[in-house]
């Protein structure tokens, strides 16, 4: 990588540490991520300001897992998040993707909100102490297909 990756991918760290905390992903964590995975960011004036990673599914390779949706503080409640989840649902919508799926903290009211109401990511689980203690998370899935149904009918 060049020097200027590191400079993004410093930057990139930081916005995973305002939104996670100690959770947040690393460079080991993200490199793998852009190589092999995908990862969708928002810039403003070449800066990163939103992050969104994700995972094929191995066992269910027509599902995606959506790994992480991080935002920089400063550019909170603008919308950025939406517009990186709307983005990768259009786009992998005709690549013969069925699902995505991905885990949030039943906490976090805004989030749920957002990708029960705004995008109707149905509530498909509960797991306890997925990653830690006191870490339960809700199991979410969205039909990419509905998405795309609804995305086009109120176009």
């Amino acid at each position: 990588m060049k020097s200027t990756d590191q400079k993004i991918l410093d930057r990139m760290v930081e916005i995973e540490n305002e939104s996670f905390e100690d959770g947040g992903l690393r460079k080991w964590e993200l490199v793998p991520i852009i190589q092999h995975g995908k990862l969708i960011a928002m810039f403003d004036k070449g800066r990163p300001v939103g992050l969104l990673e994700l995972m094929r599914d191995w066992d269910e390779p027509n599902n995606f897992y959506i790994y992480g949706v991080s935002v920089a503080k400063k550019y909170r409640n603008r919308g950025i998040g939406s517009k990186l989840l709307r983005y990768a649902f259009e786009r992998f919508s005709d690549k013969g993707f069925k699902n995505a799926i991905l885990t949030v903290d039943p906490e976090n009211r805004p989030a749920v909100h957002l990708y029960k109401e705004k995008f109707g990511f149905v509530i498909d689980g509960y797991r306890k102490a997925l990653y830690e203690r006191n870490s339960d998370r809700f199991l979410m899935t969205l039909d990419i297909e509905e998405f795309s149904k609804n995305v086009e009918e109120v176009s």
